[in-house]
Formats: structure tokens, C-alpha cells, sequence
């Protein structure tokens, strides 16, 4: 089964296994309000796919909210209270797959919309995801070697992608969200990010 959002719709949507996978197209919406309430929330008993083009938003809560795994596809508008929650479902692995999913079907001369950053390309997302696979790489080698996060920490494992840090992102949460998810340890903190 799936289910296609075309026009203005009231949230939250709490999803069914029945709307999966999910596309809100360019002339749909979810909106919610409300204080800790989320536009759409999918349980964790399903691995969510959602593809949105349109926009969702929650004044109180977040844009999307998954509970267990899922990829998300955007085009669109995502606005929420705040991010991605790692521990929600995620993964960087996960993040890896979707960035080349989208580097292989959008058009060279497309132009790229971040959560985070300035306009860019699909040099720069390709770029982005050299970095995210050679990050994962080097905290991976450290893992196999039997080094905790203390240690990666000291050794500076991630100085040589400094230039991709920020105020939103610091080194040491990105390393932590790293080594979280190369030990497959699912850490429920929200890590605000924004």
C-alpha cells in the first residue's frame, strides 16, 4: 500500500504500515500545533519511507518524527522544533545511502537546499558524502582496534575534516554520533543540533 499527501492536510498523522511508503507532493502539506506535537509520526515497528516535496511543518513539535528506521527523501520543506534525532532510527550509514540516492537522480544543474548551510550543488553533496564515508571509516578502524570515544577524542581522529564542523554540529557530537553508530549503540539523548 502507499499514501500520497497532495493538498493542505491537519497533523499529527499518526502513520499506519498501510501508508508506507509516503510522498507529499509538491502541493501538499502537514502542519500541526501545538506544544510537543509532531506534523507526522511513524512507530518503530515499520521501516518508514518517506519522499517529500512539499512541506510539513510543527510549531510545537517535530517536522518528522520516526521512531524506528526509515529514510527520508527531501525536496522540500521540513520545519520542526528541532532535527534529526539519531537515536529515533537513524544512521550515518543510513545518511551515506540517501545522499547517493539523491546524487544519482537529480540533474547536474540542480541547485541544493540544506537544513544547514549555504545553497550548493551536487558537487558539494557528493563532496559531504566523501566526508560522511571517510569519517565513518576512520572511527570504524578505531573501533577494530578496540579505542573508546575518550580516546578517539584525544587523538583527534576527525581534525583532518575540521572544515566541516560548525556551531550547529562540534566535532565531538558528530564523533559521538559516529562511534554510536559504528558500536551500534543507540544513545535516546536528544543531541540538539540547531
Amino acid at each position: 500500500m502507499a499514501r500520497t499527501i497532495s493538498s493542505a492536510t491537519v497533523g499529527p498523522i499518526n502513520l499506519q504500515s498501510t501508508d508506507n511508503p509516503l510522498t507529499i507532493t509538491t502541493t501538499g502539506s502537514v502542519g500541526s500545533n501545538g506544544s510537543g506535537v509532531d506534523a507526522i509520526d511513524g512507530s518503530a515497528t515499520t521501516a518508514w519511507t518517506i519522499s517529500n516535496v512539499g512541506t510539513v511543518t510543527a510549531a510545537g513539535g517535530y517536522g518528522i518524527r520516526l521512531s524506528g528506521a526509515g529514510t527520508i527523501s527531501n525536496s522540500g520543506s521540513i520545519s520542526g522544533v528541532d532535527g534529526v534525532v539519531v537515536g529515533g532510527g537513524g544512521s550515518v550509514i543510513g545518511m551515506i545511502s540517501a545522499c547517493e540516492q539523491v546524487i544519482a537522480k537529480l540533474p547536474a544543474d540542480v541547485k541544493v537546499i540544506p537544513g544547514h548551510g549555504a545553497v550548493s550543488n551536487l558537487d558539494d553533496v557528493r563532496a559531504y558524502t566523501k566526508m560522511l564515508k571517510e569519517t565513518l571509516d576512520v572511527v570504524q578502524k578505531g573501533v577494530r582496534q578496540g579505542k573508546t570515544l575518550d580516546q578517539l577524542k584525544q587523538e583527534k581522529v576527525l581534525d583532518p575534516w575540521q572544515k566541516w564542523t560548525s556551531n550547529a554540529v562540534t566535532t565531538d557530537v558528530f564523533l559521538e554520533t559516529l562511534y554510536n553508530d559504528v558500536t551500534g549503540k543507540k544513545d535516546e539523548r536528544l543531541i540538539k543540533h540547531n
